[in-house]
C-alpha cells in the first residue's frame, strides 16, 4: 500500500513523539505554567498516538519486506520492548521511580529496540 521509507518515516515520528511525552513526563513538575491535568493529558495522547504509529509503520515495514509468515526473534524482541514503552509513561507521570532511573531506562529501552532493528 505504502513504500517502505514511507513507513519507515512515520516509525521514526511515532518514536520521537513517544520519547518526547517521556521527557514531558520525567520533567512535568518543573514547568509551574502548565497546569498538571492539561499536561498529563496532551503528554498521555501524544505517547499513545506515537505508540499507534511506531506499532503500525513496524508492521507496515515488516509487510514491505516480506516477513509476515515467519516473524522473527529480534521483532518479538522489539514487541516487549514496545510493550514496557507502553508502561513507562506511567511510570514516569506518576514519579514510582527517581528520575535518573526513568531517564536512563528510557534511554537504555530505545538503544535495545534501535540495536535490535540495526543488527537483527
Amino acid at each position: 500500500m505504502f513504500s517502505y521509507e514511507l513507513y519507515k518515516w512515520v516509525h521514526i515520528a511515532g518514536i520521537l513523539m513517544v520519547f518526547l511525552a517521556f521527557g514531558g513526563a520525567i520533567f512535568k513538575d518543573t514547568t509551574p505554567a502548565v497546569t498538571p491535568d492539561s499536561s498529563r493529558r496532551v503528554l498521555s495522547i501524544l505517547h499513545g498516538v506515537g505508540l499507534l504509529l511506531v506499532l503500525v509503520a513496524g508492521f507496515g515495514m515488516l509487510a514491505r519486506l516480506g516477513l509476515t509468515s515467519e516473524i522473527p526473534g529480534w521483532i518479538w524482541a522489539k514487541l516487549g520492548i514496545w510493550l514496557v514503552l507502553g508502561a513507562w509513561i506511567a511510570l514516569s507521570l506518576r514519579k514510582k521511580l527517581p528520575r535518573s532511573v526513568l531517564i536512563a531506562g528510557a534511554i537504555g529501552l530505545g538503544v535495545a529496540a534501535a540495536a535490535l532493528a540495526l543488527w537483527k
